[in-house]
């Protein structure tokens, strides 16, 4: 089993947002420009074991955070449900959407969707 970041970034990577920068975790500073956008950026939220069986967890739920930042409302638009439909192709759940405006990067649009999978250990 690999980690929540780990699972995601191959779900992207492998799908019709492949084409969109990555980061795990955080992104580095000199990425941080609006020329550089759309980019996508996947953090772990938390995990927890459950389904106690004989003493041993059975299941494991993740749950991550996904934002992308783009530059036009269009843009946004577009990747808005996209993102939703490559992850639940892939059993995840989202459980939070949001798109605001983010002063830190000259207000561009973010998208922030929170996604939930349960997996057998």
């Amino acid at each position: 089993m690999n980690l929540a970041v780990v699972q995601v970034n191959e779900i992207l990577k492998n799908s019709m947002l492949k084409d969109i920068p990555r980061f795990l975790n955080y992104v580095p500073e000199d990425d941080q420009k609006l020329k550089n956008l759309p980019l996508i950026r996947v953090v772990e939220i938390n995990s927890y074991y459950s389904d106690l069986a004989s003493n041993k967890a059975q299941t494991v739920t993740f749950n991550v955070q996904i934002d992308v930042w783009t530059s036009t409302l269009a843009q946004a638009n577009d990747l808005y449900f996209k993102i939703d439909e490559v992850l639940q192709e892939n059993q995840w759940a989202c459980q939070y959407s949001e798109l605001t405006n983010d002063v830190d990067l000259e207000n561009c649009n973010r998208i922030i969707k929170r996604y939930e999978t349960i997996r057998f250990k």
